[in-house]
């Protein structure tokens, strides 16, 4: 509790000392930070949660959404990814009013993770969403949790990872936890009940030319640190499609400058949102920043 207290204060001084990393943030994210009261939400998410253990999966439902999630991993992280898909009053939501999957877009899912973007994107009508992924343990609950949508072709999985070069890098998976999944650091793997394994890292824009994606509507990106480098290198698609972007900054601490400072550059019309603020590792900083077009 003190130390909940104290991080709330401590982002009410940044803001007020006018801290840089939070030049874009607004005041009201500053109260919904201060206020803000998550516990029993996500409580209604855990009571609701069923879990079955099948075939090296744990299968999980909340209301009526089932997902595959490894039964290497612990289950209970489920309750925070569904409560920051679903749940619009907190700080971590993608499709905020301003910007909405709408029939027959096209969504671009970089970093999906459990999946629950791309469910969500699919019930909003999504004609296809394209599951960009590089975590072993979870591209293969994802095979599983929307097998019936990639038999339709509204869902493809891509087992890569996505960032401003097309190379190959060295990532470091992790058992107990595939959610902090990133490009590695050698000397964490052993410690971290984790291993290091070689993926191929691509841009944004050679995704598209290399699939044939020639509509691009909606693209929500969570990939752990590697957001500045995405937007980077999805320049020419921005450009040329607009889609509406969706992007967590808050891994680190500049990210929303310097993603706000390059689509700026671009000059494509975008209205943009820095929304939300947390203290991590001590420092606050902004938690999403949206770019969408003013309706």
């Amino acid at each position: 509790m003190i130390a909940s207290v104290m991080k709330r204060l401590h982002m009410i001084r940044a803001k007020l000392v006018h801290d840089p990393y939070l030049k874009h943030s607004l005041w009201r994210d500053v109260a919904h930070e201060t206020f803000k009261c998550y516990g029993y939400r996500k409580a209604g998410i855990k009571n609701s949660m069923r879990v079955d253990h099948i075939d090296g999966f744990f299968k999980v439902g909340i209301e009526g959404r089932v997902i595959y999630w490894p039964d290497t991993a612990d289950v209970a992280r489920v309750v925070d990814m569904y409560f920051e898909v679903f749940n619009q009053g907190n700080n971590h939501y993608f499709d905020i009013p301003e910007m909405v999957v709408k029939t027959g877009d096209v969504v671009m899912d970089c970093g999906t993770c459990e999946g629950y973007f791309t469910r969500k994107a699919l019930e909003s009508g999504a004609g296809k969403v394209y599951c960009i992924e590089p975590g072993t343990a979870i591209v293969r609950c994802l095979y599983k949790t929307f097998e019936s949508e990639i038999q339709g072709n509204r869902v493809s999985i891509h087992p890569c990872l996505i960032g401003d070069e097309n190379k190959s890098v060295e990532f470091y998976d992790n058992f107990s936890d595939p959610t902090i999944g990133q490009i590695s650091r050698k000397s964490e793997a052993g410690r971290h009940n984790g291993y290091i394994k070689n993926v191929q890292m691509v841009t944004v824009d050679e995704f598209c030319l290399t699939n044939t994606i020639d509509k691009v509507d909606f693209i929500k990106v969570d990939i752990e640190g590697g957001e500045v480098g995405l937007v980077v290198g999805a320049e020419k698609t921005i450009k040329r499609h607009r889609p509406n972007l969706a992007i967590a900054v808050y891994h680190a601490a500049e990210n929303a400058n310097l993603i706000v400072d390059f689509i700026e550059k671009l000059s494509v019309g975008y209205e943009i949102r820095v929304k939300g603020i947390v203290d991590f590792a001590g420092v606050p900083r902004p938690v999403m920043v949206h770019c969408y077009h003013a309706k």
